[in-house]
């Protein structure tokens, strides 16, 4: 598998997750599994640069929300600001280790992310 179709399927994986995460927050009470941070990171890397006001409805969280958990992810390092709105992106650290959790799964996509 080429690079880049790798690339597409970690991105499809990704897309995959979060929504399976989306679905399973309306069948049992999202209190149960929230978990803002990770949603934030499967979103950036579904979807690419992301204005904050973008985020909220795609991790179903308040805006507040959104804005203290980017915070905790800019000081880690994870993601970073790349324009007004603010609009994040995530990291090259943070692609790597989300990568590596994502291909850690051992689902295999068909070529092309598709």
């Amino acid at each position: 598998m080429s690079h880049s179709a790798a690339t597409e399927d970690i991105v499809a994986l990704a897309s995959a997750v979060l929504r399976v995460r989306q679905v399973r927050n309306q069948v049992f009470d999202a209190d149960y599994f929230s978990d803002p941070a990770w949603d934030l990171v499967l979103a950036l890397k579904s979807k690419g640069k992301l204005t904050q006001r973008a985020l909220v409805p795609i991790c179903r969280i308040p805006e507040s929300l959104v804005q203290r958990y980017c915070n905790l992810l800019i000081n880690d390092g994870l993601i970073r600001i790349c324009g007004a709105g603010p609009t994040y992106e995530l990291t090259s650290e943070a692609i790597s280790k989300l990568d590596k959790v994502l291909e850690s799964s051992g689902v295999q996509l068909s070529s092309g992310g598709k």
